[in-house]
């Protein structure tokens, strides 16, 4: 009997592991479907990772009239924080219930178009899973005025 409950035990926790390797892998496919988007300027593909309206026209416009241009990108790192709400409890119709927060770190290269300058940065920026999947949250990573992120 015990050697069962044990069974049961591990493979619930084998369960976990999968369904966090899971969601890493998911945030880490967003984010760099985001940064290569910002690269080639696609306002469109940056816009569909943002929730709020506001947000999508102030990335339009930042794309529209760059002061940077992205040459390259990276992901270094993607965390994916613990459960908010536990899988049966998710509303798969209430997009404002926080299913999980994530961070990713980027290398970003960008070309200055004022200058001859070539910018190599680290940004870090907050991510949202929810009932739509992963997406910016432009609450704790706002949108820069002079950058598409």
């Amino acid at each position: 009997m015990p050697l069962l409950l044990l069974t049961f035990a591990c493979s619930a926790a084998r369960q976990a592991e999968i369904r966090e390797a899971g969601e890493e892998r998911l945030l880490a496919a967003a984010v760099d479907t985001y940064w290569k988007a910002a690269r080639w300027g696609d306002a469109g593909t940056l816009g569909a990772f943002l929730t709020e309206p506001a947000d999508r026209l102030a990335v339009a416009r930042v794309v529209a009239t760059p002061k940077l241009r992205v040459t390259d990108t990276r992901v270094l790192q993607v965390v994916v924080g613990s459960e908010l709400v536990e899988p049966r409890a998710r509303s798969k119709t209430d997009r404002t219930q926080r299913w999980r927060e994530g961070t990713a770190l980027v290398q970003v290269e960008a070309f200055a178009l004022n200058s001859d300058r070539l910018e190599v940065v680290a940004e870090e920026q907050r991510w949202v899973r929810d009932a739509r999947g992963w997406h910016v949250d432009t609450a704790a990573s706002p949108i820069d005025a002079d950058r598409p992120w």
